[in-house]
């Protein structure tokens, strides 16, 4: 038999226990039917009165991943105006049904973020105090002469009132206290991004938010994120604050990613990519970005947002999932731009927190995933880009466009799915010219022939096309199979289909001179 060539990472081909097993390698070309359902969880925390410290609402574990169907059952396992149900809405809302949905409760971290809004001056007229908080606006009315205690519990009313902000307030003579609903650090940002603000002028009233005393510590996610291990579960939301590289040791996105770097390879045999969001500055974000350097994963960026880093994740993950269930190579560029789009992220409180050209340039490069707005304000997607950007130390984009894992993940399912249907118990040599085929054998070439088909049904003889139709003969002529002493290998390079996001038109005016 003649020496195999082909060889996977990780895998001892004389190892004599039976398996399949794949590699997916990216950035390996020059430089230059069905679709699967798939699954998502988002890492959350619950409500410290809900369960208890091991067990959500309903009995279940927490560190565990727990399918949700809906609001009701988010309510019932995390509680009103918690992590989860916040990130669940988020999530829904670019994706109403399309993913089956997991919640994976990890237990909160320490201390818990407050602030005090002091409310000063009797008004001297009707007026309206507008409530900011995760992006969304409300409004509560007061009347002339009303005490600062009745129009501080007329606002803290309307705070408590609205069951997906993770926000508790209460009001002692003027002075309303505001809370994160649940302990951690990661409750800092939605206390940090409250607005509470007098809209009516000419009353006296005013009111002044106070320092902000931090959450301790953030959740510990190792134990979580070891439940992971054996569910096949693609999309991954993890809504951890982080604004400097990411590390193995984290306990947090660090950590995911190495976990997922050993899942999504030949001895875990999954695909998976994890979301993470960002709300600093864009030196933080690719700072994080290329510490994953992973085509397994996307870190989202809108500066300054009010919306956590954990609620970009979901909403884009959410975005990504919905229009990838119905083609693994959606094309994400300007998703938001049409009033049909289900992307909402809402634009930062400053202006000069939105996106500029130049920074749109650093971003893409270096991994992140750029959030644009409209003239009036609308989000929408610049592109949709994994965070490899480097391979060997070098800098390489082959691996950028954000479709790329969602495309090599269908393929492979594909392929396996094809090869699960047609191969046979025993194996050998490809029969020689004239030899008849013997039943119950397959040979290296109905493998490749395998791969040929598979390349062909994504290639426009399928129900829609994810792989480079210009491409067909390099692909096919890529296909290489062997025979294994006790197996069958192939090996096959495949193109992802490409993007329209680009034109240019030049004009050029030849009037004679007059």
């Amino acid at each position: 038999m003649t020496q195999q060539l082909i060889t996977l990472t990780g895998i001892n081909p004389s190892s004599p226990v039976p398996g399949k097993h794949r590699e997916i390698r990216t950035n390996q070309g020059p430089s230059g039917g069905f679709v699967p359902g798939r699954e998502a969880v988002i890492f959350c925390n619950k409500l410290a009165s809900v369960g208890s410290g091991a067990i959500d609402g309903k009995g279940d574990a927490l560190n565990t991943p727990v399918m949700v169907s809906d609001e009701a059952d988010v309510i019932a396992r995390a509680g009103r105006k918690s992590e989860a149900l916040l990130l669940w809405r988020t999530f829904r809302r670019a994706n109403p049904a399309t993913t089956v949905l997991y919640l994976l409760l990890v237990p909160p971290g320490t201390g818990t973020a407050t602030c005090d809004f002091t409310f000063a001056t009797v008004p001297t007229g009707t007026g309206r105090i507008r409530i900011d908080s995760c992006g969304e606006s409300e409004y509560v009315s007061f009347d002339s002469l009303d005490t600062v205690t009745t129009v501080a519990a007329r606002v803290k009313d309307k705070i408590n009132e609205i069951a997906h902000w993770p926000i508790a307030a209460s009001n002692v003579n003027g002075v309303l206290t505001t809370a994160a609903s649940w302990a951690g650090s990661r409750g800092d940002h939605y206390i940090n991004k409250l607005r509470i603000t007098i809209v009516t002028s000419g009353i006296a009233m005013t009111v002044t938010k106070g320092s902000v005393t931090a959450g301790s510590a953030d959740d510990d996610q190792t134990t979580a994120i070891a439940s992971l291990e054996t569910m096949p579960i693609f999309y991954q939301v993890n809504p951890k604050v982080v604004t400097s590289a990411v590390t193995s040791t984290d306990n947090g996105i660090g950590e995911h990613m190495a976990a997922v770097a050993q899942w999504v390879a030949p001895q875990g045999g999954k695909e998976q990519v994890v979301y993470t969001g960002q709300v600093g500055t864009p030196s933080q974000a690719t700072t994080v970005a290329i510490s994953m350097n992973s085509e397994w994963a996307k870190h989202v960026h809108q500066e300054g947002s009010d919306w956590s880093c954990g609620m970009l994740a979901s909403h884009h993950c959410g975005a990504v999932a919905y229009k990838e269930a119905s083609h693994p190579g959606a094309r994400m560029t300007d998703y938001g731009i049409n009033s049909s789009d289900l992307y909402f992220v809402p634009p930062p409180f400053a202006v000069a927190d939105r996106v500029t050209e130049a920074e749109k340039i650093t971003l893409l490069n270096n991994g992140v995933s750029v959030i644009g707005f409209t003239s009036t304000g609308r989000g929408y997607i610049v592109r949709d880009v994994t965070t490899k950007s480097l391979h060997n130390g070098a800098t390489d984009y082959r691996a950028r466009s954000g479709h790329i894992p969602s495309v090599c993940a269908d393929w492979v399912q594909l392929f396996q799915g094809e090869a699960n249907s047609v191969m046979q118990p025993f194996v050998a040599d490809d029969w020689t010219e004239g030899q008849r085929p013997i039943p119950q054998f397959s040979t290296p070439k109905d493998l490749k022939e395998v791969g040929r088909r598979c390349i062909g049904l994504r290639t426009g003889e399928g129900q829609f096309v994810t792989l480079d139709p210009s491409q067909v003969e390099a692909m096919v002529a890529s296909l290489y199979a062997e025979r294994q002493a006790n197996g069958l290998s192939l090996s096959v390079g495949i193109a992802a289909v490409r993007h329209n996001d680009k034109r240019y038109l030049l004009v050029n005016e030849t009037s004679p001179s007059i």
